[in-house]
């Protein structure tokens, strides 16, 4: 798919919200586009979290862990080690 989108990513000025022309401009050919996307939009609910996100404690090793995070109660080790796991799954 992403042989598909050769731009996507590259072109950050296309990323950007355009206004309401260039929207119509761009999606000239197929106008109920503007209609769906509005919709969408006025379909998001915007809430806050009642508290933070707990993740279960799990041993993180020491190459992943951050002497800041015992200073601050960070979380940069946990964040670094899960990143690895992350990568690990995305070349699989």
């Amino acid at each position: 798919m992403v042989d598909q989108l050769p731009n996507l990513g590259r072109e950050k000025e296309m990323l950007d919200a355009m206004g309401m022309s260039s929207m119509d401009d761009l999606f000239a050919d197929i106008p109920e586009a503007i209609s769906n996307i509005q919709e969408i939009v006025d379909k998001i609910e915007v809430f806050s979290l009642a508290r933070d996100v707990l993740l279960p404690a799990f041993d993180i090793p020491i190459e992943f862990q951050s002497h800041e995070d015992l200073e601050d109660g960070g979380k940069r080790g946990e964040n670094n080690y899960l990143k690895h796991f992350t990568y690990i799954g995305a070349k699989k």
